[in-house]
């Protein structure tokens, strides 16, 4: 006799059903992806067919539900725990790093290009005394604030490109 799937959970992106397919085939559930190539292919269709449609065994649905539900709720948890808004955190001694400075404050540890302590670790052995936390002016700026700086300008410029060459195809066609 032929199983009947049911389809217990849509998803618009490939990566997220892709996981959500292991969670649950790692429990023991098999599992197929419908329209999963289709939608891959051309995301566009993704909500004229329904998206990627996570189909299981109907004997299997309240399984894969509730091991769908608890996946969600772990992932819930654990956006909350990284609270990412005072800054990065120091890979050297676990300290947050201030958005607005590129030195850990308590060990001199840089995310930049520069040797990693070396140079606060310099200024003790030769007898400077130098604190650590007065590096953080000498070190240039992150790269990333370049990007965010720039992030603004760019949607313009592609949105003014964007704009003026719907409007040259638009006079375009009418001199045809």
């Amino acid at each position: 006799m032929e199983e009947q799937l049911v389809t217990v959970e849509t998803y618009q992106f490939l990566p997220q059903a892709q996981a959500a397919k292991l969670q649950l085939e790692g429990n023991g559930i098999t599992v197929f992806l419908a329209d999963a190539e289709t939608v891959n292919m051309d995301w566009l269709l993704g909500n004229a067919i329904g998206n990627i449609k996570l189909q299981v065994p109907a004997e299997h649905a309240d399984r894969a539900l509730t091991l769908l539900d608890e996946m969600r709720e772990k992932a819930l948890q654990r956006r909350e725990t990284e609270d990412d808004s005072e800054g990065t955190v120091c890979l050297a001694c676990g300290t947050k790093i201030p958005e607005d400075q590129s030195r850990c404050p308590s060990c001199g540890w840089s995310y930049t290009g520069e040797e990693n302590g070396a140079q606060g670790a310099a200024h003790e052995v030769s007898g400077q005394g130098e604190d650590r936390t007065q590096l953080k002016e000498n070190v240039r700026p992150h790269r990333l604030d370049l990007i965010r700086a720039l992030k603004g300008p760019m949607f313009w410029f592609f949105l003014l490109a964007f704009l003026l060459m719907t409007w040259l195809l638009r006079w375009l066609a009418k001199q045809h």
